[in-house]
C-alpha cells in the first residue's frame, strides 16, 4: 500500500471544511451563497484599498459608488462583509460602517436586503458570535438613520429567538434584541406590526426564561400601559398571553385595571370583553416560529410521503418542542 494514501486526513475523508469570515463551519457544512458573494466582493474591494493611501480612500469609495448601481452594490457588499467579520466592538467595524453610510445611494436598501437574507438564515446558530454582535450593531445604526425596511430585520431577529428554549445562547439573543428595542423605541414605536410581534414574543418568553425575566416584564408592562390602543388589535391572543402571566404581580395589577378600571388604560377601552371580538393578525403566529422550524414544517407537510410523515413529525416534536 502506498504510504501517501494509507492514511487520509479528516478533510480528505469528509471534505474540506469551507473557510468563512461569517460562519463556524464544520466538515459537513455547505457554503452559503450570500456568504460567498459578500466574501468575493470584499476580496475585490480589499485589493483596491490596499493600493491607496488612507487619505485617498474616501474619494475612491465615492467614485466607485457613483459609477453604477452594480458597482455601488458590489462596494456595499465588500464593506458589509468587512464590518460583519471584524472583531466585535472593534474600531474596524465602526470604520467600515462609516464607509457604508458615506457611499450609499439607495437609502441603504441593498444593505437591508443583504441583512434580511442573513437574519433569515436557517443556520443562524452557525454564525460566529462576533458576526451576530456586529449584525445587531449595524441594525442599530440603520435604525437611527430610519432606513426603509428596518422593521423587517427586527422581526427576523425575534423569529430567531426560540420559544421554550432555555439555552444561554437563546437567552443572550433575546436580551440583545430587547436592548435594541428599548434603545430605539422612539423610532420603532411607529412600526405597529413590529410592536405587536415584540409584545407577543416577550410575553411568551417571560415564562421560558427565569434569568432576565424581570426585564421582559418591565418591557411588556411599560408599553402595554403607555400604548394600550396599539395592542388591542391582538384581541383574543392578547387575552390568552396575559392569562399565562396573570400571577406575576405587575400583570395581576394590569388585570385589575382591565376589569375594574378599563378606561385607565385607554378612554375607548371597555374591558376584556372587547378583546374577545377581535382575531389577532396572522403575522403574530408565524413570528413565533423560527425560520428553521418554518421550513422543516413545510418540508414535512409538502414533501414527506405518507409512510414517512409520522416519523418525521415525531422527529420535529423531539427537535423543537420537547422541554429539557
Amino acid at each position: 500500500m502506498n504510504p501517501s494514501t494509507s492514511t487520509l486526513s479528516r478533510d480528505d475523508q469528509i471534505g474540506k471544511i469551507p473557510k468563512s469570515g461569517l460562519f463556524d463551519h464544520s466538515a459537513f457544512s455547505k457554503e452559503d451563497e450570500t456568504d460567498k458573494a459578500l466574501e468575493a466582493a470584499h476580496t475585490a474591494v480589499k485589493g483596491q484599498l490596499e493600493k491607496l493611501a488612507e487619505a485617498e480612500v474616501p474619494a475612491f469609495l465615492q467614485k466607485t459608488a457613483s459609477r453604477s448601481m452594480e458597482d455601488h452594490n458590489a462596494l456595499c457588499d465588500g464593506l458589509l462583509y468587512a464590518a460583519l467579520s471584524s472583531a466585535a466592538s472593534s474600531r474596524s467595524t465602526n470604520l467600515y460602517t462609516q464607509h457604508i453610510e458615506h457611499v450609499v445611494r439607495d437609502q441603504s436598501k441593498w444593505v437591508i436586503k443583504r441583512l434580511d437574507a442573513i437574519t433569515r438564515l436557517l443556520r443562524w446558530k452557525g454564525l460566529k458570535n462576533n458576526v451576530k454582535a456586529n449584525i445587531l450593531k449595524i441594525i442599530g445604526q440603520l435604525t437611527v438613520r430610519k432606513a426603509p425596511g428596518i422593521e423587517t430585520l427586527y422581526i427576523n431577529l425575534i423569529r430567531q429567538i426560540q420559544g421554550a428554549q432555555i439555552s444561554r445562547e437563546n437567552r443572550v439573543m433575546a436580551d440583545a434584541v430587547l436592548h435594541l428595542l428599548n434603545t430605539h423605541d422612539a423610532i420603532l414605536k411607529d412600526y405597529v406590526p413590529l410592536m405587536h410581534v415584540a409584545m407577543y414574543a416577550y410575553c411568551r418568553l417571560i415564562l421560558d426564561h427565569e434569568k432576565g425575566r424581570q426585564n421582559y416584564v418591565k418591557y411588556c408592562i411599560r408599553y402595554l400601559r403607555a400604548r394600550w390602543e396599539h395592542y388591542v388589535p391582538l384581541g383574543r391572543e392578547l387575552l390568552r398571553i396575559l392569562q399565562d402571566v396573570a400571577k406575576i404581580p405587575e400583570f395581576e395589577e394590569l388585570w385589575r385595571d382591565m376589569i375594574h378600571n378599563p378606561q385607565s388604560l385607554h378612554p375607548s377601552f371597555t374591558g376584556p370583553g372587547q378583546l374577545t371580538t377581535t382575531t389577532a393578525p396572522y403575522y403574530i403566529f408565524s413570528a413565533r416560529i423560527t425560520h428553521e422550524m418554518w421550513y422543516k414544517v413545510l418540508f414535512i407537510l409538502e414533501k414527506c410521503q405518507k409512510d414517512r410523515f409520522h416519523r418525521n413529525l415525531k422527529w420535529f416534536v423531539r427537535r423543537f418542542l420537547s422541554v429539557p
